[in-house]
């Protein structure tokens, strides 16, 4: 894939995002600074030819303003800058990551905006408004930060964190389209606390993250250990509205503390009435000290909680505190199953609130996987270390045990451990039937010499 760059330097807000706004529609992403923007250094998110240097004095315009086109081995695509001053000229050929302008924070000459840097990117060339116009956010999910020399790539893809968001009636009408926006990529609201409680909002969540995080959306129940499971189970599916929605069990009642048998027989209880849960939240703490440390073998996909220090952005929080996220994704213990999401803080700031905030490691398609029930059978309970092992010993190519010395000198080929076994059923199989061949030619060499023992005739 071709390289790309956060077109402002590590440490940016994101000031406004692609979508609705102020009753019109918002056509780019907004990127500030805290503090103020004035004279930061703006970056190419990809590399390309300067194909407009230009100037738009209308109501509601750029101001000064670059157009950047890329060609398929560049990513592709028309980037546009505005509210900028240009540092390049048209025709110009930039890398990615290259500084080609600053923020503009002269208003009489930037638009009449506060300093900030819009970004576009549209479906090759200019396009008016309309599906042509592209949100910037999915082409940025795995960009660098510039001045930063990237990570070499690795033998074995590294996972990406993707972010996600659990509400319920305490954020009450939250903005899910803010949310989403923002960068989130998976939602989940309460739906119900032990059998008595009902959350009003979830109507109205369960439609919105419907339509704004499609496939990656859940409802929770809050389990209370004085509600009977299946009463809460009951009452769950019930207020649900749709028993196709994953569910995810919230298990961390501290008044009535809590048991391996307790949880599993929640779980079933919701199976049973045709609902189907796909991933358990259990912090550590509570799993220690209210259960006594259970073996958690078999369960659905375990979502702990360890929570940062400070206010702030998800990424920011997360990005700045790797011993506690380190800590965070830690197993329960040996043998137990993997943490698959980690909430790493209950006050993110995220559309206008401080929330919690999740993260899991992957890609969209093993996340949507996993909201969908398709964990990948095995694989998904071993550690990204025993998967990384396991991937070599079957994959990684290693050299014959045929010494040198019996090939004419020539080093000895390598297979990885599939080609081997079927080389080595080869070989055994025409080893056998010349060894029969052999053994049949001998056979009848001793009855032409009259050499057959006692017994050996037929």
């Amino acid at each position: 894939m071709a390289p790309r760059y956060w077109p402002l330097a590590r440490g940016h807000l994101i000031t406004s995002g692609y979508g609705p706004r102020w009753g019109t529609w918002h056509r780019g992403v907004d990127f500030g600074w805290p503090g103020g923007s004035a004279g930061k250094p703006v970056h190419a998110v990809q590399a390309g030819t300067v194909v407009a240097v230009g100037w738009d004095p209308s109501p509601g315009g750029f101001g000064h303003y670059l157009d950047i086109d890329s060609d398929d081995s560049q990513g592709a695509n028309l980037w546009v800058y505005g509210h900028i001053v240009p540092e390049v000229t048209r025709g110009q050929q930039v890398a990615a990551g290259q500084r080609i302008a600053h923020v503009n924070g002269d208003r009489s000459t930037n638009g009449g905006v506060d300093p900030h840097c819009h970004v576009e990117v549209h479906n090759r060339v200019r396009q008016p408004f309309g599906p042509g116009r592209m949100d910037p956010m999915p082409f940025l999910q795995d960009a660098s930060y510039p001045g930063e020399t990237p990570a070499p790539t690795p033998d074995v893809p590294v996972s990406r964190v993707l972010y996600g968001i659990d509400v319920s009636n305490h954020q009450r009408e939250f903005d899910f389209v803010a949310a989403k926006r923002e960068g989130f990529v998976f939602a989940t609201h309460k739906v119900t606390e032990g059998d008595g409680y009902r959350d009003p909002f979830w109507p109205r969540a369960r439609e919105q993250m419907r339509e704004h995080f499609p496939g990656l959306f859940g409802g929770y129940v809050f389990c209370r250990r004085g509600s009977h499971p299946e009463r809460e189970a009951d009452t769950l599916l019930q207020h649900l509205g749709d028993p196709s929605i994953p569910i995810q069990l919230d298990y961390e009642d501290t008044f009535g503390g809590g048991s391996i048998e307790d949880m599993w027989a929640r779980i079933h209880a919701i199976q049973a009435r045709g609902m189907r849960v796909f991933s358990v939240y259990l912090p550590r703490w509570f799993w220690r000290d209210r259960m006594g440390s259970p073996n958690l073998a078999g369960i659905p996909a375990l979502w702990n909680s360890h929570y940062v220090s400070g206010k702030g952005y998800a990424s920011t929080l997360y990005e700045t505190s790797p011993g506690t996220i380190t800590a965070g994704w830690a197993g329960f213990h040996p043998g137990g199953p993997p943490v698959q999401i980690l909430q790493f803080s209950e006050i993110a700031r995220v559309a206008g609130q401080l929330i919690d905030v999740n993260a899991f490691r992957g890609t969209v398609t093993e996340l949507r996987a996993l909201f969908a029930g398709d964990t990948g059978g095995f694989l998904m309970a071993l550690s990204d270390d025993e998967q990384r092992q396991l991937f070599e010993a079957i994959c990684k190519p290693r050299p014959s045990l045929v010494e040198s010395r019996f090939l004419g000198g020539q080093p000895p080929a390598e297979f990885d451990a599939a080609t081997f076994t079927r080389t080595a059923d080869y070989q055994a199989f025409h080893a056998a039937r010349l060894a029969q061949s052999c053994l049949d030619e001998v056979a009848a060499l001793r009855r032409d010499l009259g050499l057959e023992r006692k017994g050996d005739a037929k």
